[in-house]
């Protein structure tokens, strides 16, 4: 009996650990399969690969690490402004209230963090934030030239941050992969409604951030997916901009914060919410306040009167190898902006966003992104399939072509026929190009815009057309034509020779 038993042993326990191994593998080759794109691709380098939604491999650039994109993908669209989402998994550069020209709004702050079984994780690879490059006057030059990247420390102290990150942008679509100690994996999708040829999807302010949560382990997990939105500052030069909150419960959990003042170029709101989620938290903004992170599976920080940031975090329960997906929509509504390029100038000219035209409030194109973002993405996917697979393009070019757009939301800006642009169509208005948003910030610099609006020209032709018009508009009585839109054109004795 016991030569029986020594006999079985070694094969029962061949079999527990086939079985293990059997199930562990179809675990992997799920989660796989649940990734946006896959993991371990070669740094900064072309490359084909598959990516989720698309219906064979496609090119790109994976960056981790160094060196990274000088600027993170900008995600937003058609005159609505936009934010970036840099390489190490902080928010850079943001437009999106009106910062126009230097200094512009740098949140320098992580946006996404994760806690399972009460282990926290902040999704960023480092806390180092960005100085604002270049520095006006710094030289002596204009415009100012030295675009090198500088970091300082944003004091997010006694966190775990993510070991790395891979990071594929395809705008409007940026893709990451986070790589963590905790049992359960994490990927975002985060995608702007961007649509060459319609014109006013384009125009859409708002976004859309999916986090896919996987877990591989044979345990079921609990935690918490937090977004934090810093609102219309950044808390590194936070001055506190009066505001007011209120819930939204409507096919989504979330909050809306409006600008007390509602008239001029400090009309500002934004939303951010969880879509058709229970077990949706609401609270303050978690910034660098390394604590408020490390708890945001027990509590989420109180909101303050001079914070307009919020966070919205969703709990989650995952059996083994089970997968979920949680979406946020962050839109925004800042319809006016003023010729000195920041909300908060003085005496100054101030026009009205032509998206506001179609768009009446932040609420409302959360509930449209809300009802429609199945369909938009997969129309974003679909234009984009087009270039890729057209055979003519090397992956190089396919890839260039498609990321060159992410100029539009950085540059472009479109006034109504309203105020001093009144005498200009009404279905036109005004529609120009940022020549340099961080270096130099003029509206239509000609040789800029002579290459530069060639995408404006074939997919959204009433805004060429509205520029045309615009050139018109500031010929000078001699027949000669504007370097640039605005009062300073040829104004001096050089400018006219």
């Amino acid at each position: 009996m016991k030569s029986k038993v020594r006999f079985l042993a070694p094969i029962v326990l061949i079999s527990l650990i086939s079985g293990f191994l059997s199930w562990q593998a179809q675990v992997w080759a799920e989660e796989s399969s649940a990734t946006y794109f896959p993991k371990g691709l070669l740094h900064a380098k072309w490359q084909e690969f598959e990516v989720k939604g698309f219906q064979e491999p496609i090119p790109g650039v994976i960056y981790r690490g160094n060196p990274r994109p000088t600027c993170g993908m900008p995600l937003g669209g058609l005159d609505t402004g936009c934010l970036d989402i840099e390489a190490n998994g902080m928010l850079g550069y943001s437009t999106l209230f009106n910062h126009l020209i230097y200094p512009r709004l740098l949140y320098n702050v992580p946006f996404l963090g994760i806690s399972v079984d009460g282990k926290s994780c902040v999704l960023a690879t480092d806390t180092q934030g960005k100085l604002d490059r270049p520095v006006e006057r710094e030289t002596g030059t204009f415009p100012p030239l030295d675009y090198t990247p500088a970091f300082f420390d944003t004091g997010t102290e006694r966190v775990t941050l993510a070991k790395s990150i891979d990071y594929f942008g395809h705008y409007p679509i940026l893709d990451m992969e986070y790589q963590t100690d905790l049992p359960v994996s994490v990927g975002v999708r985060a995608w702007s409604p961007m649509l060459p040829g319609d014109t006013k999807t384009s125009m859409m302010p708002g976004l859309i951030i999916e986090v896919s949560l996987r877990n591989p382990d044979r345990q079921t997990h609990r935690g918490t997916i937090a977004l934090s939105f810093p609102g219309f500052e950044s808390p590194h030069e936070q001055t506190g901009i009066p505001h007011k909150r209120q819930s939204i419960e409507k096919n989504m959990q979330g909050v809306v914060v409006s600008s007390l003042e509602q008239d001029g170029a400090r009309q500002l709101s934004y939303v951010l919410a969880c879509l058709g989620q229970e077990g949706v938290r609401r609270g303050g903004s978690l910034g660098v306040d390394g604590a408020a992170w490390n708890s945001m599976e027990q509590r989420l920080p109180p909101t303050k009167t001079e914070d307009s940031g919020t966070t919205v975090a969703a709990d989650f329960k995952l059996q083994p190898g089970e997968q979920s997906v949680r979406r946020f929509v962050l839109s925004w509504h800042a319809p006016k902006w003023n010729a000195g390029g920041a909300p908060g100038v003085e005496d100054t000219r101030v026009f009205t966003h032509m998206y506001a035209k179609y768009y009446t409030s932040a609420v409302e194109v959360a509930q449209q992104l809300a009802s429609q973002h199945e369909d938009l993405l997969k129309r974003v996917i679909a234009w984009q399939e087009e270039i890729y697979h057209d055979e003519h393009l090397p992956g190089w070019l396919a890839d260039c072509l498609i990321n060159n757009l992410h100029l539009i939301p950085e540059t472009s800006i479109w006034g109504q026929s309203k105020g001093l642009l009144s005498n200009f169509e009404p279905e036109l208005g005004l529609f120009g190009l940022n020549e340099c948003p961080r270096g130099c910030p003029q509206i239509e610099c000609i040789p800029c815009s002579f290459y530069g609006n060639m995408p404006i020209v074939y997919f959204y032709p009433e805004a060429a057309l509205s520029t045309l018009r615009g050139y018109k508009e500031y010929q000078f009585e001699d027949g000669r034509q504007p370097w640039i839109f605005g009062g300073v054109t040829a104004m001096d004795v050089e400018n006219k020779r």
